[in-house]
């Protein structure tokens, strides 16, 4: 495990959900929970997990989560020249199609 340095401290590295259930002691689907609605976590386990990710250096992989489950409402786009007017028409087009049916919108 690597380290990054923040201001006068050194905070773990951690990339998986997994490691970081194991540093922390908390069941992975809790944490994943936690990510996914907080307050849905009881406080006698959400504080503690805010605790421990101030010492962490973690990000949620959205993308991974999203995966995970059966329907992942996420649509790719590739745009062959985000400069010309018509593929970012449609690219814009299918985004708001997007929004209008509760899809999640990376852009």
């Amino acid at each position: 495990m690597s380290s990054v340095s923040t201001v006068g401290q050194l905070k773990q590295k951690i990339r998986t959900m997994e490691e970081l259930s194991t540093t922390i002691g908390i069941s992975r689907p809790t944490l994943s929970k936690h990510f996914q609605d907080a307050g849905s976590v009881p406080s006698r386990t959400r504080d503690p997990i805010e605790q421990a990710l101030d010492t962490i250096d973690y990000i949620a992989k959205f993308f991974v989560t999203k995966m995970n489950r059966q329907s992942t409402r996420i649509i790719g786009v590739i745009v062959p020249y985000p400069n010309d007017l018509f593929f970012t028409s449609v690219a814009r087009t299918l985004v708001q199609l997007n929004r209008n049916h509760n899809g999640t919108n990376y852009t």
